[in-house]
């Protein structure tokens, strides 16, 4: 059967009835001649279809901070957690005396 949009499972509800607002405007427009065409009309339905994709819009951002805001702080928490599991197994390792040996330095040879 194929996957079925967001936008037509009814994820972004705000997107979809901007999209519904702007199939009507379309078939109206397509329908009368802009001459005869009631200039208010054309200008509710347009704030109307505005008004929820600008919905949508915001949604989206506020959830797509609120995940990375998320992402953030389980970041943070797995640095920390593998800064403090190393620090435990030097502390260790020194208490064990198996004290890894100091780095080796180069001379410059000439």
């Amino acid at each position: 059967m194929g996957d079925v949009h967001p936008i037509d499972r009814g994820v972004l509800p705000g997107f979809k009835k901007g999209k519904d607002e702007m199939s009507i405007l379309l078939n109206t427009l397509s329908q009368v001649s802009l001459s005869s065409l009631n200039k208010s009309d054309l200008i509710v339905h347009l704030k109307s279809c505005m008004s929820h994709m600008l919905e949508m819009i915001n949604s989206v951002y506020l959830d797509r901070i609120s995940e990375l805001e998320s992402t953030v702080e389980k970041l943070k928490t797995e640095l920390v957690d593998s800064k403090l599991a190393f620090v435990d197994k030097v502390i260790s390792n020194f208490k064990s005396g198996s004290v890894p040996p100091a780095p080796q330095t180069f001379s410059n040879a000439c």
